[in-house]
């Protein structure tokens, strides 16, 4: 499968701004919703969550999620939504960040401005699977898309 996500779920991802994924230590879930950006040049989202959470302390240990991003609507037709498999990673635990997840973070906190006057670590989900169905294309419409390695 191609690398690059296809443009469909890229301008999905610009256009929402929140998502729920699930995080796991041992036999305990979390699950937690946050808002996010979507960072094309990481081909990634970028959110931040305080250190001492919950999915903060899991995600430091194990780094494996799966969520959902989709857009709220009560027709049948319209319903576009994406269900993820990734890695997270904490940027602000990086020593030496690149000059393009800094470029994200400053884009987070344009799109978000209350997260500056927050303590929060900033973290990026590594897309490994996307499935993206889009009802507005046509009934039952999904376009996968996978990771090569």
């Amino acid at each position: 499968m191609n690398s690059e996500i296809p443009d469909a779920v890229k301008n999905f991802l610009k256009d929402e701004f929140i998502l729920s994924f699930s995080c796991r230590s041992g036999e305990s879930l979390h699950s937690v919703t946050v808002y996010y950006s979507f960072c094309e040049k990481l081909s990634s989202v970028i959110f931040a969550s305080q250190g001492a959470s919950e999915h903060s302390r899991i995600l430091k240990s194990n780094p494996l999620t799966a969520g959902s991003i989709y857009r709220s609507t009560r027709n049948v037709l319209e319903i576009q939504g994406i269900q993820f498999t990734g890695r997270v990673s904490n940027l602000s635990a990086q020593v030496s960040r690149s000059s393009d997840s800094d470029e994200c973070i400053s884009n987070y906190l344009k799109t978000f401005p209350e997260s500056c006057n927050i303590d929060a670590d900033f973290w990026q989900i590594n897309f490994d699977y996307i499935k993206f169905t889009d009802n507005t294309h046509s009934f039952g419409h999904k376009l996968i898309w996978q990771r090569t390695l």
